[in-house]
């Protein structure tokens, strides 16, 4: 298979560039700064991919720029024989704090990335998709789209929306035979922390030592929570389970895939069956149940 990937200079995207490139797939990583910041990693991918069964070709796209979108997908479609297969919307960024502190600039910056890139994307590799009569689209969100922490509000919200937007991408792909999944990791160490920006209100946490003392108790019962993806398991855990969802058969992979063996993955675990079928419900009460079912599948 073709398959794109965004956000692969690290993480889950890099991670699963090596998986499926090992499992004989080509896969273009796309990332910013492919001269700049991140020329090492683009370098090593590069450097692995000649050892590998299929092919890792690295490509400068900056999910944020309408026109670095439109570039990449030009470029890449440009270099595949037959289709493009896959295209796995990874790039994120996070932001932790207090929501008054963090600026409105701030706000558009992590919705810009976390979900107008997966929709800048998608409306490129669209008309490409259609053309085909088939392709894959996996929108990777996060465990917390469904849980609320204090002081991580903005984060929670631009993949709780990226959710959402996920599923009705679904209901009005699947009748043209396109398929729109969404991947849910736990908290894996990726080191997107480590790259977050401080809040730029920082000042207004004086207001808040009551809220700041609890959030600190929480914290420790957090980690101990997500201890066992957090800690026990590196990102190629997702990058794994990524590849044995697409082996499955086209038209028959789940929508929603939650990757978090933690005491958390249990609590979105219920969580996501009692939002599944209550929406189906709902579907079947407007007359839509099977408007998910992949056409010609």
């Amino acid at each position: 298979m073709n398959v794109l990937i965004t956000g692969a200079s690290s993480g889950f995207g890099k991670e699963t560039a090596i998986a499926l490139a090992e499992s004989g797939h080509t896969i273009f990583a796309a990332m910013r700064s492919l001269q700049g910041k991140n020329k090492n990693s683009a370098d090593h991918l590069l450097e692995l991919s000649a050892t590998l069964t299929g092919q890792i070709i690295p490509i400068e796209m900056d999910v944020s720029s309408d026109k670095s979108v439109e570039k990449a997908v030009s470029a890449v479609l440009s270099q595949i024989t037959g289709s493009l297969d896959v295209v796995i919307n990874n790039a994120g960024v996070y932001i932790g704090g207090l929501n008054e502190t963090i600026s409105l600039p701030q706000v558009e910056q992590t919705f810009n990335v976390n979900l107008l890139g997966a929709v800048r994307v998608m409306r490129t590799v669209l008309p490409t998709f259609r053309q085909q009569g088939k392709g894959t689209i996996i929108n990777v969100t996060s465990s917390l789209s469904k849980l609320v922490l204090p002081l991580s509000g903005l984060y929670t919200a631009s993949k709780a929306a990226l959710e959402a937007l996920s599923e009705s991408y679904a209901y009005e792909l699947a009748p043209l035979g396109i398929e729109t999944l969404i991947l849910q990791p736990g908290s894996f160490n990726t080191g997107i922390m480590n790259k977050s920006q401080r809040p730029d209100d920082g000042e207004k946490s004086s207001g808040y030592c009551e809220t700041l003392n609890q959030a600190e108790r929480i914290s420790q019962q957090y980690i101990n929570l997500v201890k066992d993806s957090f800690i026990n398991n590196s990102p190629r855990f997702v990058a794994d389970s990524i590849v044995d969802l697409l082996a499955i058969p086209y038209g028959e992979r789940p929508f929603r895939t939650l990757v978090d063996p933690s005491g958390l993955g249990e609590q979105v675990k219920v969580l996501n069956s009692h939002i599944e079928q209550s929406q189906q419900t709902f579907m079947q009460s407007v007359g839509c149940e099977n408007m998910m079912q992949i056409k010609g599948a």
